[in-house]
Formats: C-alpha cells, structure tokens, sequence
C-alpha cells in the first residue's frame, strides 16, 4: 500500500514539478515584460518618424505654395508683355499674343541652370 519512507521522494519530486512550473512561469512572465517594453519603444519611435514627416509635408506643401505664386507672377508678368504661357504635365507652350511665335520646351527631371543666380538679392 502506502509506504511512509516513500513520502519524502513523492514530496521533493512535487516540489520540483511546483518549481519548474513556478520558473516557467517567471520566464513567460518577464519575456512578456520584454516584449511590452520592446513594443513601447517601437511605438515611440513610430511616432517621432510620424511627427518628423508631418514637419516635412508641411515645409513640401509651403514650397509648393510658394512655387505655385511664382509661376502665377511670371505669368503675369509675360501676359502684360504680350504672351501666354500654357503649362501641361510634361510641356511649357509659350505663344505670342496674335499667335506669331509659339514654343515649346519638355519639362525635365534634370535641374536646368539659371542663367541669372548672380542677379538675385
């Protein structure tokens, strides 16, 4: 039946089980701490990346804005010198008013040089 000099063996192999389930335990629990920690650092860095981009938008669209008034006031200004200036996705058509002269230059993804940089202030 029931041997009493077999107790103290089935106590320390139940206590080795408690603390190999107890150890697992611990372990699960701080690679879960790991993981949370690990997550919140993402997350942050996530939002510093967002934020940084929200930043260069904005400057992009003020440039953009900026852009769009110059190429208004040049076509103005060409308009009271007597030409018209049609921009298309990929064409400046520049004509003349009475149609004498029409031209037309591709846009390009290369910078073009400007003849007067030293001129500006």
């Amino acid at each position: 039946m029931f041997d009493l000099s077999s107790i103290p063996s089935y106590i320390i192999a139940l206590l080795g089980l408690c603390l190999t389930i107890g150890g697992l335990l611990a372990i699960k629990q701080g690679y879960s701490r790991q993981v949370s920690e690990i997550q919140e650092r993402v997350i942050k860095a996530y939002k510093e990346e967002i934020e940084t981009m929200g930043k260069q938008i904005e400057a992009c669209q003020k440039r953009i804005t900026h852009q769009s008034q110059i190429i208004a006031t040049i076509r103005y200004t060409m308009k009271q010198r007597g030409y018209s200036i049609v921009i298309s996705d990929d064409y400046i058509t520049m004509t003349e008013h009475g149609g004498n002269k029409t031209r037309t230059i591709q846009i390009t993804e290369k910078e073009i040089k400007n003849d007067d940089e030293d001129t500006q202030t």
